[in-house]
């Protein structure tokens, strides 16, 4: 297995994201909101001196898929989009990984149709939660 780790103008977003849904990727993590400094885009550090910011992604997939994804992503940046706002990525191997919890199935009881355990009303999008 591999970890592609990725960092782009979250302006891009939009087609980063898509390039991910033509992959075949669903599950990743993203960091929404990332301040730094590249050779190609220079520096985002969502002030008023160097306004903007970045977003970044990190991506755990089978060997093959890793590369197919590094290829993709490769092309946006060799692009008029990728090159005119940046974008970096790398993998790295992945030696070990949690198991799921026991028992755990996909869509196995306690999980909604929509993947959400049926007791975690914090992490649904659809429910307001208010806080004092």
């Amino acid at each position: 297995m591999k970890c592609v780790t990725v960092f782009y103008n979250i302006a891009t977003d939009d087609e980063v994201m898509a390039i991910l849904a033509d992959c075949g990727i669903a599950e990743y993590t993203k960091f929404p909101r990332c301040q730094g400094r590249g050779n190609v885009s220079g520096a985002r550090s969502d002030d008023h001196v160097w306004p903007g910011f970045n977003a970044g992604l990190a991506i755990v997939v089978e060997d093959a898929k890793a590369g197919e994804v590094m290829a993709a992503l490769q092309a946006f940046r060799d692009g008029p989009m990728g090159r005119r706002t940046g974008i970096f990525a790398y993998q790295t191997p992945v030696d070990a990984v949690l198991a799921p919890p026991a028992g755990w199935k996909p869509g196995s009881p306690g999980l909604d149709e929509a993947g959400y355990r049926a007791d975690d009303m914090l992490n649904r999008p659809e429910k307001t939660i208010r806080r004092r």
